[in-house]
């Protein structure tokens, strides 16, 4: 079980440092620091025709990379299935759409 439990730990903190560059990415993309913001935050950010897109895909991004019981119902069998490599697909594919 010990070695489970450290995969798991392993796999969230991956999952935490992908969170954390898509918040470090959007933060330098829109001029807005979004490191610390909860999805509600990220959701209530004035939108502009230059960020609307990419502030729809980072909150889509973060609340799939957050640990299952954060998720909604909806995602929430996205997220505890994902795979680290799927997770770093996700955030590649944030930065990529924005441009």
């Amino acid at each position: 079980a010990e070695a489970g439990d450290h995969d798991k730990k392993k796999r969230e903190e991956a999952f935490a440092q992908l969170a954390a560059i898509a918040r470090d990415f959007a933060s330098t993309a829109t001029g807005t620091d979004v490191r610390n913001q909860t999805l509600t935050d990220i959701e209530e950010t004035p939108r502009t025709t230059g960020n609307q897109q990419g502030l729809t895909l980072l909150r889509q991004t973060i609340e799939a990379l957050y640990p299952p019981e954060f998720a909604d119902a909806e995602r929430n069998h996205i997220a505890r299935q994902a795979t680290v490599e799927q997770a770093g697909e996700w955030v590649a594919n944030l930065v990529e759409r924005w441009r």
